[in-house]
């Protein structure tokens, strides 16, 4: 019975093993796209940028949410990523569901899973969650001590000295506040700190306090909208309204927050010396506009603030891991047995695994691009500019450009972007609106250069996409 055991153990290893083997193997390219993808993003961040191409990141998702369990940390990137253009965008829901996926990986990455934490902690806040957000800060402040990040570390402190605050707990948050002063000597952690001592005092109403704390942070540089923001409303609250509408005028010049720009223009609109009226009319406007953002944005933060709170309530069922390593058991040997029974064709099966998943990724970049309006596309594509068309329709679809380009017999420019767009699948209307062509002259146009690729025209779109596949499976 014992060697019978061990057989069958050695059977699921190896099964397991051919499986890890057999799905990567096909998908290498794909893997290879989603880690460059992520590369950027990260360069970009290292320089203080952003990441915006929403339709690269939803690709590398995507592609790596199969091996979630095997490239962790990259999976875990990409959702922080493309959760972090999402709620630029103001898609509050799905950003939060996209910084749930980064957490549930279980990542080694603890810069992205703290800062995962800390962009999920700031939309409770937004959403006025204060108690959820302080918990999310003080496990971002645990991931950055353990990543030794001391200015990351601190920052998390601070966001959690405001939320406690929040919470009745405000001796407790100005202490922390004033252990973070004595204890650090980072130039961006102090200012920091004057920041939101300013803000807590404004919140009490001690604003002689407040003013004073801004002073201390604009004596650093700091020349951030928030310390005009809290000198105005704090004038405000003191009745100095002369200096109250100066210091608001200087923070809406600068860019700031909807909550910050609906009372700065409240203030504005109760200048004195604002005799014109079309210009209150004016100022009562654009409050009203930020307004109505304002309170669009905080519905979707409330909507995704309800998703955060029914993860956090979910209890871990512990039968759905039994029947996981069940059924993996059970697939490792099935597998193992079919590899032993087929292994003379696993060559044929790779290639056909591959082929496929070259062209579901193909098919998802040309889906993402037939639904984006015509302006957008010619955007996205760099349309005006010929070999940099090229260059990008290459690296998003199998270097179909190329394969075209050195078609024979030789397509015009023309021909080539009329392919292109037939593989996107747009509609005549759009394509006569990129190629500056009748819609009534596209069929004719369509049925010759289809002809001149030896195909139909109602067949030209298989025939391309199997001329993408047939070129990745010669490399």
């Amino acid at each position: 019975m014992h060697k019978y055991m061990r057989s069958i153990v050695s059977v699921i290893v190896v099964g397991t093993f051919l499986l890890l083997i057999c799905s990567c193997g096909g998908s290498r390219q794909r893997l290879q796209h989603a880690h460059d993808v992520i590369f950027l993003a990260d360069s970009l961040r290292a320089a203080g940028q952003n990441y915006d191409d929403s339709i690269q990141l939803a690709v590398a998702v995507t592609i790596l949410r199969p091996f979630r369990f095997f490239y962790s940390d990259d999976y875990a990137r990409a959702n922080y990523y493309y959760g972090k253009f999402l709620r630029r965008t103001g898609n509050q829901p799905a950003a939060m569901q996209a910084f749930l996926e980064a957490t549930h990986t279980h990542s080694d990455d603890y810069e992205i899973i703290g800062r995962t934490y800390a962009n999920m902690a700031y939309m409770c806040r937004l959403a006025t969650e204060h108690t959820i957000a302080y918990v999310l800060y003080e496990k971002s402040a645990k991931y950055f001590h353990n990543l030794r990040n001391d200015t990351l570390y601190y920052y998390s402190l601070n966001n959690m000295a405001f939320e406690l605050s929040h919470i009745t707990e405000y001796e407790e948050a100005l202490f922390l506040l004033n252990d973070i002063q004595l204890t650090c000597t980072i130039q961006p952690v102090v200012t920091k700190t004057y920041e939101t001592k300013a803000i807590l005092y404004y919140e009490r109403a001690m604003y002689d306090s407040a003013i004073v704390c801004v002073n201390q942070l604009q004596k650093f540089g700091n020349s951030e909208p928030t310390g005009y923001n809290i000198k105005a409303q704090s004038f405000w609250g003191l009745e100095e309204k002369d200096s109250a509408i100066c210091y608001a005028s200087q923070a809406l010049a600068c860019p700031c927050s909807l909550n910050d720009s609906v009372n700065m223009l409240y203030i504005l609109s109760h200048n004195p010396q604002n005799k014109d009226i079309d210009s209150v009319l004016s100022i009562t406007s654009e409050r009203a506009d930020k307004q109505f953002l304002y309170t669009h944005r905080q519905e979707s933060l409330a909507h995704a603030i309800e998703i955060l709170k029914q993860d956090l309530s979910r209890p871990f069922d512990w039968r759905w891991l039994y029947m996981l390593v069940t059924i993996i058991a059970l697939l490792g040997t099935i597998v193992g047995i079919r590899y032993i029974v087929r292994r003379h064709n696993r060559l044929d099966s790779d290639t056909k695994l591959y082929s496929k998943n070259c062209i579901e990724t193909l098919e998802h970049v040309c889906s993402a691009l037939s639904q984006l309006p015509t302006d957008q596309i010619i955007k996205e594509l760099c349309w005006r500019d010929y070999e940099q068309m090229c260059s990008i329709v290459n690296a998003r679809m199998f270097n179909i450009a190329d394969i075209l380009i050195n078609n024979d017999p030789c397509l015009t420019p023309k021909e080539i972007r009329l392919c292109v767009l037939v593989l996107i699948n747009l509609s005549r209307k759009q394509m006569a609106e990129l190629l500056l062509y009748a819609e009534s002259g596209i069929g004719k146009f369509k049925h010759s250069t289809a002809h001149k690729l030896g195909t139909t025209g109602k067949e030209m779109r298989d025939f391309l996409l199997q001329k993408c596949i047939s070129h990745i499976q010669n490399l």
